[in-house]
């Protein structure tokens, strides 16, 4: 049975990784995202994506805080074509975000059904005067069993 690694077995590694305990990290997808390592300065794929999103969000693991690189390892044939396609995709996102050519829509109707009123922005001020303490039962209808005047400072 393999059910991989727990949450937490998973973030020691990654904490020793980043202290430098470990020169190689060795992950699946879940390294394509949300990974802030700044020293990765390589990253090696061992398997093709066919996404531009992704491929962009592989290597962007990579060069944070000095330069780096990406390689993907890939097999002639079906994998190929998918690196192929992923880096057409890539080139042709990268050229549509640098285009100022975008037309939006400014005649779009309301979404709110005819009749209704419609909502205003008002701006309140929700902050406490500092020092005073926020008793529980008034946030939100919170009580605490057996506390009362519990206090948030």
């Amino acid at each position: 049975e393999n059910r991989g690694m727990s949450q937490k077995r998973q973030q020691e590694i990654l904490e020793q990784f980043g202290r430098g305990e470990w020169n190689v990290l060795v992950c699946t997808c879940i390294g394509e995202e949300g990974l802030d390592i700044g020293e990765v300065d390589l990253i090696i794929n061992y398997d093709c994506l066919q996404s531009p999103i992704r491929m962009i969000q592989r290597t962007g693991r990579t060069g944070r805080k000095r330069s780096g690189r990406g390689v993907n390892l890939v097999t002639e044939g079906m994998e190929q074509q998918k690196l192929n396609r992923a880096k057409h995709g890539k080139l042709t996102l990268g050229r549509a975000l640098k285009s100022t050519a975008f037309t939006l829509n400014q005649d779009n109707p309301t979404l709110f059904p005819p009749g209704k009123p419609l909502p205003s922005l008002v701006w309140r001020d929700l902050s406490e005067p500092a020092g005073q303490p926020t008793h529980l039962e008034e946030v939100g209808g919170h009580t605490t069993p057996g506390k009362k005047g519990s206090r948030i400072r």
